[in-house]
């Protein structure tokens, strides 16, 4: 640079126009400028999910577009699409809380009344260990509260573990639109374009005023990630207090309806042009360096996301809801103590020497 500089100097002809264009000498290519700022600068990109949120995100990118010519006709495509998400929340939300207040309130009522779990448990253990029955008049609630439960060991870890998994990517992506519009999508100014068309046609939404912000933040990103706890928590409760594998089997089914419904209503209602214009838009935002090739992205996000799922769940099950599954424990192993040897051979299924009984 300075032997360039100084050669440059010595140059009449370059002293003499030295405040009228920069010195050849020392001119930067434009492709390392592009190069190093492209180092510095990494654009990346996060797609538009065909549901009743990301819905309205595409309407108000649109609306506010100042480089779109149609945008005008969004006005009633916003409003369509925050109607449908309000009454999304509201049938989510509303849902689970009457299965909370009808169904699983009746379920831990049953597992509550008359008694304590921990010293049910104590009393179970106690006979195994004795090798003496317990007495039906005096532990009536403690024998009956068995009999009525048919679970198997751990079942109800794995469930609440995929029910998890399953709520997870909605929260994942609500949490991620917070960060990226909050901090890392720019202010858009007066006549700036908040949008623009890549080669392949899809919409890139690059900027959004503070006004449209404000309103994702609030109207749309925050209460979808506060909604997602709440139908985890809630569904992992009606999970735990399933009598049966069966019963869990099918109430994790209907779980994962609720949790569809934003993308049910969109999907049914929205129309064929709608779905895919929203299908094909992004996002771009400037991630400071990062590489959509770097170890975050090739693996380090999904080893998050397992353990943040499983360390949740094993935390719910085996923690606060410890009592309840150490009593169960303690029926499985009190019905192979002293159930199971009197009604061999017939209890459960045999197979390579093992019973399989419940």
């Amino acid at each position: 640079f300075w032997q360039g500089l100084r050669a440059c100097v010595s140059e009449h002809s370059c002293q003499a126009t030295w405040q009228l264009m920069p010195c050849p000498y020392v001119q930067v290519p434009k492709a390392d400028i592009e190069g190093q700022d492209s180092r510095r600068r990494t654009i990346a990109s996060r797609p538009l999910n065909v549901d009743t949120y990301d819905a309205v995100l595409f309407a108000l990118a649109k609306l506010v577009g100042e480089s779109d010519p149609d945008s005008k006709g969004y006005g009633a495509v916003l409003f369509l699409t925050l109607t449908f998400n309000f009454v999304c929340v509201i049938l989510q939300a509303g849902i689970i809380f009457m299965l909370y207040e009808f169904t699983i309130e009746r379920r831990e009522d049953h597992w509550e009344k008359g008694g304590s779990l921990p010293n049910d448990t104590k009393a179970l253990l106690n006979a195994i260990a004795t090798d003496t029955p317990l007495n039906s008049q005096i532990f009536n609630r403690t024998l009956n509260l068995c009999a009525r439960d048919h679970n198997i060991p751990y079942s109800q870890s794995v469930m609440t573990t995929l029910w998890g998994a399953r709520i997870f990517p909605s929260f994942w992506q609500g949490l991620m639109f917070t960060f990226i519009v909050a901090f890392r999508m720019p202010n858009a100014s007066f006549g700036q374009a908040n949008t623009e068309n890549d080669e392949e046609g899809n919409l890139r939404v690059i900027r959004l005023p503070i006004k449209a912000k404000l309103i994702i933040l609030l109207l749309v990103q925050i209460p979808r990630v506060a909604l997602m706890v709440y139908l985890y928590f809630m569904g992992a409760k009606f999970l735990m207090l399933a009598p049966s594998l069966g019963v869990l089997i099918l109430k994790s089914i209907g779980l994962a309806f609720i949790s569809q419904i934003t993308d049910v209503l969109a999907q049914g209602f929205f129309s064929n042009f709608l779905q895919v214009a929203i299908q094909r838009t992004v996002f771009a935002f400037d991630d400071h360096g990062g590489s959509q090739a770097s170890h975050w992205n090739l693996w380090g996000s999904a080893v998050l996301k397992v353990t943040l799922v499983m360390t949740v769940s094993i935390y719910y099950c085996r923690v606060v809801y410890g009592n309840l599954q150490n009593m169960r424990a303690a029926c499985t192993a009190y019905e192979r103590h002293f159930v199971m040897p009197e009604c061999s051979p017939t209890c459960g299924s045999h197979f390579m020497g093992f019973t399989f009984y419940s």
